[in-house]
């Protein structure tokens, strides 16, 4: 897919496909805590393995579901259904990654990177791998830190 001038990218549009973003990757979540629903009622930092500096990360997912209606918590805050996505939904959920991504003007290597964290949350939670081994290979930190469209426009507007 072809990469969009920054100028082409509209206030609109980019809320768009930010939304369409948080959307896909909520559905990997989504993917990651259902396949756990036997465990449930249960909190959600009790779902999957996870170390204890990350115990919190699994609550902030459980409210964001909670919040588009991909699950449901009680009182307590503890997790009482997870709408697992379908597979068809998911292969739309990385399609939507790579679309929205190019869309608002990051380079392929940017989608790949979101991809690889979402089939490596498992890993992640537990310190099994870093965000960082996932982020600083190949071509990714230019294209997070260099190529991308608010970079690109804040490195224009400054003075020479």
């Amino acid at each position: 897919m072809p990469q969009v001038s920054p100028r082409s990218v509209t206030h609109l549009s980019t809320r768009r496909l930010v939304r369409a973003l948080d959307m896909a990757v909520l559905l990997g979540i989504a993917d990651l805590l259902g396949r756990h629903a036997d465990r449930l009622p249960a909190a959600p930092a009790d779902l999957v393995p996870v170390v204890p500096r990350h115990r919190w990360i699994s609550g902030h997912w459980a409210r964001a579901l909670a919040d588009e209606g991909l699950a449901l918590l009680d009182d307590a805050g503890q997790v009482t259904h997870i709408e697992a996505p379908r597979r068809a939904d998911l292969a739309a959920a990385r399609r939507t990654i790579t679309t929205a991504t190019a869309g608002l003007g990051y380079p392929p290597v940017v989608a790949a990177y979101i991809l690889d964290s979402l089939r490596a949350l498992p890993a992640l939670l537990r310190d099994d791998v870093s965000a960082q081994s996932l982020l600083f290979r190949d071509s990714t930190p230019d294209a997070l830190y260099r190529e991308n469209p608010v970079n690109r426009y804040l490195n224009a507007a400054a003075p020479s």
